[in-house]
């Protein structure tokens, strides 16, 4: 495994931040890889305020199965506490798509984005040891049932807002980060069905953990 962390900062916004970010990828970046089929990565760490989670200052992208990005807002109030406490989560997340987008090519259909987005959440979990993934609202998480019999007419569609299902594009319709809380609960069925992890799963075929959505619909 070939893993090389790059912290991108030429205008020198993160210098305050160095230490930290190069004490968190020496600690979390093996711990993580080791648990998940990832042959050669390259990690991305640069000042992006707009791919960030506008509340934490903190986001993350991944590209294909060798690049990720990790997006940072130093200007956000909440940076230094979400370093500290959500850097983990964002990196685990982020490197399980990384692992799925070597076997498997991206998510085009509604249903496909709940699986990819759902394993990487619940890898979160395995990770860090929470129930829920931070950002997911526990009352959203906890309808998810709900919200996904909303999304069958759609489910196996390329037809479909991406920012309003997971990003709260539209809250008056559905609630920031539902489609996360959907992919979280429906992967989580699958798993524990199968009695398998996340990064156990990290390649299972979409249909397979949409199979039973389907036929009940």
């Amino acid at each position: 495994m070939t893993i090389q962390c790059h912290i991108l900062d030429a205008s020198g916004a993160l210098s305050s931040h160095t230490e930290l970010l190069k004490d968190l990828l020496k600690n979390w970046v093996s711990h993580i890889g080791g648990r998940l089929p990832i042959r050669a990565l390259d990690i991305c760490v640069a000042h992006h305020p707009e791919g960030t989670n506008k509340e934490l200052g903190i986001g993350g992208a991944a590209h294909s199965g060798i690049r990720l990005d990790i997006f940072l807002d130093a200007n956000n109030p909440n940076l230094q506490s979400s370093l500290e406490n959500e850097f983990p989560a964002v990196l685990a997340h982020e490197m399980h798509h990384c692992a799925r987008l070597a076997e498997i090519p991206a998510a085009d259909t509604l249903g496909e984005c709940f699986v990819i987005e759902g394993l990487a959440c619940q890898f979160e979990t395995e990770i860090t040891g929470l129930p829920l993934p931070s950002f997911i609202p526990a009352d959203v998480g906890g309808q998810f049932r709900d919200y996904l019999a909303a999304s069958l007419p759609i489910l196996n569609s390329t037809d479909f807002d991406f920012e309003s299902w997971f990003l709260g594009k539209s809250p008056e319709e559905m609630p920031k980060y539902t489609g996360f809380a959907i992919g979280f609960g429906l992967v989580g069925d699958y798993l524990k069905c199968n009695q398998l992890t996340a990064a156990q799963a990290y390649a299972v075929p979409a249909a397979d953990v949409l199979a039973n959505v389907v036929r009940s619909s």
